[in-house]
């Protein structure tokens, strides 16, 4: 077969012009791989840096998923345009010159745009943040897909090979920036340093493309230099102001801020003050805290050593708490960091009548079940958040509250902190796990903040049981708090349906 380009001017022009340039097809295919690779790295640890202020709920992840898709899109869309006018390597140094411009000049001020994003609340917030930093760099990072196809393509007769090939190596790329970013960067090196790794990327990459030193490149090394300084800079968020940040890091799940003040110390975990704790050691601080462990107490005050379990580690102020008082603590937490937190910075004891399981709650509590273990909990405390307030979905839904029945024993109780109203629109969250609970648990009773009013966001802490209350249960929570016995009907939560997160969002705007 006849080569097309053979007899087309046009096109044996554009090959001369590129094929001099220091792009060969290998070159091109390690580019596409390692452009693919720095949009997801940016994409998933830039989840992180939303994290302090907006947690990692489902509209964090659509807003950085919607950025980088319209980014990408229109980045598509000018560098088809480019493609056929202007000269491709010439192109390609400008596009990545703009990435990591764009993106080393942004990154400084990402503390300051974090407290002014949430000024926009909790839905519209993460879209500001996201489309502040990230639009623009994945707009030139899309720009250079239809540039480097142009040059790659090396005949009309195998386009759609080339093509393919090329989207091909640049998606392989991005499931190894995915991979990366999870198991690497995000956990031992930091989102803001694996976002830096990404901008000098695209600066090295530039300047082995201009091979010269010009002066947008020593201005874009000049930026990158300047930028790493945001490494050492602790995150901007709102906390009070008698507070100082202590350590601040991230883990496989959580964004991690130690703060303290004169007499306390508190863990944050992304958007969430978890626990607090007096530098002194003495009592349980929150008050929601408080009712829980008292209402395990009035369940319990027949036994001398009860068996407890806890959903949710936090600082160790509960596991610390029961464990003092010679009862047998279980407590599962998802993120190991957590533990090593609760042990370096509150204390958390080492001892014989505390166990801490690391992993999933539920599904550790379902292998707990699986092997008939022959004692079950005298009490279960659930006080376990995912993100801005939101209880992780699976813990609330009808298929999790038959694993907790079973692992329950017949006149236990089960007490979980909501963030939630008593009533109004916003009392939703409440209601729903109160319905969803009601058929493995159909004896309820709540316990409200004391200084909120009914319509206003609070703790509650919703008791359940499968046998009635005894009277003196009810009257000694009614001494110290606040003690709802009715309220609304609420949706019922199941694996396949679940709506915790957009019901959390309608509680905090």
């Amino acid at each position: 077969m006849e080569n097309p380009t053979k007899n087309n001017p046009l096109q044996n022009a554009f090959l001369q012009k590129t094929a001099s340039a220091a792009l060969t097809p290998f070159s091109i295919e390690l580019l596409a791989f390692l452009i693919g690779a720095a949009i997801l790295v940016l994409e998933i640890t830039g989840s992180r840096l939303l994290a302090p202020e907006f947690g990692s709920s489902i509209f964090v992840w659509t807003a950085q998923i919607f950025t980088v898709l319209v980014a990408l899109s229109l980045g598509y869309l000018w560098g088809g345009r480019l493609a056929d006018s202007k000269d491709g390597t010439v192109e390609v140094s400008r596009m990545l010159l703009g990435a990591s411009l764009s993106l080393s000049l942004s990154l400084p001020f990402s503390g300051i745009l974090l407290p002014l994003s949430a000024l926009f609340g909790a839905k519209i917030g993460p879209f500001v943040f996201s489309a502040s930093l990230f639009f623009l760099p994945c707009f030139f990072a899309g720009a250079l897909t239809p540039l480097l196809l142009r040059i790659y393509v090396h005949s009309f007769g195998s386009v759609g090979n080339d093509a393919g090939k090329l989207y091909a190596i640049s998606t392989i790329g991005s499931m190894a920036g995915a991979l990366l970013s999870a198991y690497l960067i995000v956990p031992f090196i930091g989102a803001k340093a694996g976002i830096l790794l990404a901008c000098a990327f695209f600066a090295l990459c530039a300047a082995y493309l201009i091979r010269k030193p010009t002066s947008l490149l020593v201005a874009c090394f000049l930026v990158l230099v300047f930028s790493s300084y945001s490494l050492a800079s602790l995150t901007t968020v709102l906390v009070p102001s008698s507070f100082s940040i202590l350590s601040e890091y991230d883990s496989e799940y959580f964004h991690f801020r130690i703060v303290q003040n004169s007499t306390h110390r508190a863990l944050l975990l992304d958007a969430d003050w978890h626990s607090m704790s007096a530098l002194n050691g003495t009592g349980i601080q929150f008050e929601y805290a408080r009712q829980m462990a008292q209402a395990a107490e009035l369940s319990i005050s027949q036994k001398e050593k009860a068996r407890i379990g806890i959903i949710g580690l936090g600082a160790g102020t509960l596991a610390s708490y029961f464990s003092q008082k010679n009862h047998s603590v279980y407590a599962y937490e998802i993120d190991p960091q957590v533990h090593e937190a609760a042990k370096k910075y509150f204390s958390l004891p080492s001892a014989d009548n505390l166990r801490v399981h690391i992993g999933d709650a539920r599904e550790s509590l379902s292998k707990y079940l699986a092997i008939k273990y022959p004692t079950k909990f005298d009490v279960l405390l659930v006080d376990a958040f995912a993100s801005k307030y939101s209880i992780p979905a699976h813990l609330v839904t009808k298929e999790a509250f038959n694993v907790y029945s079973a692992a329950i024993s017949k006149n236990g109780i089960i007490a979980i902190n909501i963030i939630s109203a008593q009533s109004s629109p916003k009392s939703l969250v409440f209601r729903s796990i109160s319905s969803t609970m009601r058929a493995t648990f159909p004896y309820q009773v709540a316990l409200a903040s004391p200084a909120s009013l009914p319509n206003g966001v609070q703790n509650i802490v919703l008791i359940g049981s499968a046998q009635p209350f005894p009277a003196p249960f009810i009257s000694s929570l009614e001494k110290n708090n606040p003690v709802l016995q009715s309220w609304g009907q609420g949706e019922i939560f199941t694996d396949e349906r679940s709506f915790v997160d957009y019901a959390m969002m309608e509680v905090l705007q």
